[in-house]
């Protein structure tokens, strides 16, 4: 009994990295707009939290040319959040980060 390889398979497949950031930084102002960059996918969320206290949650926020930017509409007040940025067309965790307001 032998074996002989007669040609092989080569399988390519394109996928795009799915991925993102969070700029953070401190802000002055208590309804912050929260900016950042996204790739290979068409709609990011956010959950900003403080203390266990979930402010902002499941939000769809549309990326526009790798960009994306989103306004808190809930008052912050003094101190530093935790956010983290999903992938809504993954549900992949892409970014966490914090933000201070006040400072």
């Amino acid at each position: 009994y032998s074996s002989q390889v007669v040609g092989s398979v080569t399988i390519m497949a394109s996928v795009d990295p799915v991925s993102g950031t969070i700029n953070s930084g401190t802000y002055s102002i208590s309804r912050p707009t929260l900016t950042g960059t996204a790739s290979g996918t068409n709609t990011v969320g956010i959950v900003l939290d403080k203390g266990g206290y979930v402010y902002v949650s499941g939000k769809t926020i549309p990326v526009v040319n790798g960009k994306w930017s989103y306004t808190v509409t809930e008052e912050l007040q003094p101190g530093t959040y935790n956010v983290g940025l999903i992938s809504v067309d993954s549900n992949r965790d892409l970014d966490h980060s914090t933000i201070t307001i006040g400072g």
